[in-house]
């Protein structure tokens, strides 16, 4: 039955001088066992189990029925194999385990736990492998029929950190090491190859993956893989299944430290080819399931397992039954080009799983993904590279998550993703250190998705540099507020403050509202936290500044009232005249907004329509800035690009800080700052100016028919006085025209030294700008705070009195254009309106006739 067997004490199997180890095959049972309580101390060194050399040396199969070593339970103290030359045993080809070890009984296990035995030592063994000249490669493959090596007692060190005590186990039919069982306890596991070797001349020889995990632990308390020490690290590569897994409700406190799985290397370049690794196990890279409380690396970055290049996850925590009752921690390690996700976790947790101080980057999938998963910290970790999301919330039941203090940087799609009802989660927090820094993604920042739960708290973060922009509700790109924030969706799309930023006296002073009734935000008893950050270019918030409260009085009576906050210093914050700023709004349910549209701290651009004194404003709105602005756009005054006056002046329509245009809704907007309808905003919007109104707002044809009646400007009929001669310039009104710009184009070699009058049809209390400085050319311009009365039929809005100095049968065109004053009809809110334009021709002699524009 069984090649060899003892049940003695001190018996030497083998040796490792020349010719001293046996060769043991063809057996039925195993190839060698030791068993019985009084077989304690047998050595086994130096061995061919299952294999032979011939007299050429090289090795012939020649296998076993059942286990090439099995050594029972109550059998102590066996050393097989060993780190002096030629100790280590061979054994290749049984047809069950290469070495199995049964668990004692209970009497083995106090002995064990109270010191008084030693334990059993399995080193410098090649398990399924061994190095043979005659074979392609310089190795030969002997897969042992069940699993390379198997631990189902107490104390059992496989391996170890000297020179040649690691084992090289591969090419198994099943795993490379299996921990099975709840007696097999403080097993060691350390500097083992599974699923490699070394050859003759010490360099790695992977591919030699075994069928199933590399390493498996099935059961059983206190176990090690690996450690802190580079000895210690098992090599674990090209394994089928797993590289690591743990699991089983008696497999509490193990630990996974320090090892290779996945990959040859400690150190992996960012410029790695990722492509190009063949080493990666199967399947994930370590699982764990169901096994209380495992620690995967630590703090200590020595204890760090490099898990790269595996084909599923870096790491995956799932349980049969979707619950964890006990903590999982996740320290400290490199999670580097694995084909799905770095991490992976699936469960809920009864306590918190700690992921930190990872270094997750180049997966193929996301960074971190909890699909499901619950109570989750996720602390300090680097998630970069990867080549989609970098961390996602996903999942009705993905709650209670914490992700605070993380580099989440250069990932392929959007930094954070939260979806499909993750909610109640943290990212970010109020405390010193919470925050991430989210930047340089190719999506945006943070993004809600549209199926996203809400109170998902985006506590101040450092984000700058995304594709799509900071923060996203919805996924559906820049969401504006609504009044007092009654709509529905991810976070409740609540609404973001609106600000006004000044830098006066050297300090930061922020005026802001924020528009959402206590009946759709959750005030509590703190109210509403705004979060104030310096911004970036797009927008996002880059720089935290500060954050103050906004309570239910500040929101009284039913209206969101402006509240002011000093922030401090401006230079030590590191904000200069100029910087923009941006904001966050977050109830006390964690329903966080997006960032408002970023304002400009004035001194370096300025206020939007503070114009006055030239060339900078004053930072005050009044009469004189409207002064000022009559003359800009009447052509009067030419604005000054260096100190960004065309910008200012442009502040129509306000949603968009200007349109490149400016013309007379810009007057009425200054107008509605000066007298207080609008607060005063910092300078945004188009830098330059780009002519008049877009063509789209004029309708060139008479008869189109669109209204009732349509909004025109024409040529009336000139009355003739001797040498002079009256245009009339008039206008069919809808009634809400409070403004109007344009410039009359004449010949001057026909018609000269115009004057300029109000028509009785003007707005009332109307205020007149006109520029004659060019001959040829009128700019105009009419502002007023009343409207005009509607008219059906054409009605004088002004008159132009021209010399005529030509006499006889000559014509002289009038025409509107943009040349000195930008065409433009504006309501009382700023608004440009449609009009149309007709030109005229005056006939000194003989009947006049009119032309459409």
């Amino acid at each position: 039955m069984t090649g060899i067997v003892s049940k003695a004490i001190g018996v030497k199997i083998g040796g490792t001088g020349a010719g001293a180890g046996n060769s043991i095959g063809a057996n039925v049972g195993p190839g060698i066992q030791i068993e019985g309580p009084a077989a304690e101390s047998n050595e086994i060194l130096g061995n061919f189990i299952g294999a032979i050399r011939n007299a050429q040396g090289a090795i012939l199969a020649g296998g076993n029925g059942s286990d090439g070593i099995k050594v029972s339970g109550s059998s102590v103290g066996t050393k097989i194999g060993g780190i002096v030359g030629g100790a280590g045993n061979t054994i290749l080809n049984n047809a069950g385990n290469g070495i199995l070890v049964e668990a004692g009984d209970e009497s083995v296990t106090r002995r064990f736990r109270a010191g008084g035995i030693p334990p059993t030592v399995i080193e410098g063994n090649k398990v399924g492998v061994e190095l043979d000249t005659f074979a392609m490669g310089g190795i030969k493959l002997g897969p042992n029929g069940l699993t390379g090596i198997v631990s189902k007692a107490i104390g059992v060190k496989i391996g170890g950190t000297g020179a040649g005590a690691g084992n090289s186990i591969g090419a198994n039919v099943g795993a490379g090491i299996k921990v099975e069982g709840p007696a097999a306890e403080s097993n060691e596991i350390l500097g083992n190859f599974v699923g490699a070797i070394k050859n003759i001349q010490g360099a790695i020889v992977p591919n030699l993956g075994n069928g199933g995990d590399g390493i498996s632990v099935g059961g059983g308390a206190g176990n090690k893989i690996g450690g802190n020490v580079a000895a210690a690290a098992n090599m674990i590569v090209n394994n089928a299944g797993n590289g690591v897994t743990v699991t089983g409700a008696s497999a509490t406190d193990n630990e996974v430290h320090g090892n290779l799985i996945g990959t040859t290397t400690a150190t992996i370049p960012e410029d790695f080819p990722l492509g190009a690794a063949t080493t990666g196990n199967g399947q994930d890279g370590i699982v764990v399931r169901d096994a209380p409380r495992p620690q995967i690396g630590r703090a200590d970055t020595s204890y760090r397992n490099v898990v790269a290049f595996n084909a599923g996850n870096g790491v995956r925590v799932d349980s049969a039954s979707g619950t964890y009752s006990s903590p999982v921690y996740v320290y400290g390690n490199d999670l580097v080009g694995n084909a799905m996700n770095g991490i992976l976790t699936t469960v809920q947790h009864d306590m918190p799983h700690i992921m930190e101080g990872n270094t997750v980057r180049s997966n193929t999938m996301a960074g971190i993904k909890m699909a499901n998963s619950n109570r989750n910290e996720v602390i300090q970790n680097r998630v970069e590279n990867n080549t989609g999301i970098g961390v996602i919330l996903d999942g009705i039941q993905t709650t209670l998550i914490n992700v605070r203090n993380n580099i989440i940087n250069e990932n392929g799609s959007h930094g954070v993703d939260i979806d499909n009802g993750a909610n109640t989660n943290n990212i970010g927090g109020s405390a010193p250190n919470q925050g991430n820094t989210i930047t340089n993604n190719g999506g945006n920042g943070i993004r809600l998705g549209p199926g996203a739960g809400s109170g998902n708290n985006l506590d101040p973060n450092i984000i700058f540099g995304n594709t799509l922009g900071g923060i996203d509700l919805g996924g559906d790109g820049f969401t504006p507020n609504d009044p007092t924030d009654a709509d529905a969706g991810p976070n409740n799309l609540q609404n973001y403050p609106t600000l006004t930023v000044t830098i006066t006296g050297g300090d930061l002073i922020v005026s802001y509202q924020v528009d959402s009734a206590p009946a759709n935000s959750v005030y509590g008893t703190t109210g509403i936290r705004a979060e104030f950050f310096e911004a970036n270019a797009v927008g996002e918030g880059s720089n935290f500044l500060g954050f103050d409260t906004y309570t239910t009085q500040d929101y009284a009576n039913g209206t969101p009232g402006t509240k002011q906050i000093n922030l401090g210093n401006a230079a030590a914050l590191g904000f200069v005249p100029g910087d923009r700023m941006t904001a966050t709004a977050t109830d006390t349910a964690g329903n966080s907004s997006e960032f408002t549209p970023a304002v400009t701290a004035p001194g370096g651009l300025g206020f939007e329509a503070d114009v006055a004194p030239r060339p900078n404003g004053d930072g005050n709105m009044l009469s004189t800035d409207i002064t000022q602005m009559r003359r800009f756009v009447s052509g009067l005054d030419t604005p000054n690009p260096a100190t960004n006056e065309a910008q200012r002046i442009d502040c129509a329509p306000r949603s968009t800080f200007g349109d490149g245009i400016v013309n007379s809704s810009d007057v009425v907007q200054g107008r509605r700052y000066v007298s207080g309808l609008d607060v005063i905003t910092p300078a945004g919007g188009p830098a330059n100016r780009v002519g008049s109104v877009p063509e789209s707002i004029f309708v060139p044809n008479r008869d189109s028919g669109v209204d009732l009646f349509q909004r025109e400007l024409s040529i009336g009929e000139p009355e003739f006085r001797r040498s002079t001669v009256i245009v009339p310039i008039e206008m069919t009104s809808q009634g809400n025209e409070v403004a109007m710009s344009f410039t009359l184009e004449y010949d001057p070699s026909v018609l000269a030294n115009p004057r300029i009058t109000l028509g009785k049809f003007a707005p009332a209390g109307s205020t007149l700008t006109v520029n004659t400085t060019e001959p040829g050319r009128i700019g105009i311009l009419i502002d007023s705070a009343n409207a005009m009365t509607a008219s059906a039929m054409p009605r004088p809005l002004l008159n132009v009195t021209f010399e005529a100095i030509r006499d006889g049968s000559v014509t002289g065109a009038v025409s509107f254009t943009d040349s000195l004053t930008a065409k433009g009809i504006s309501d009382a809110a700023g608004n440009s309106l449609t009009t149309r334009y007709f030109n005229g021709n005056i006939v000194l002699s003989g009947k006049r006739e009119t032309t459409e524009l």
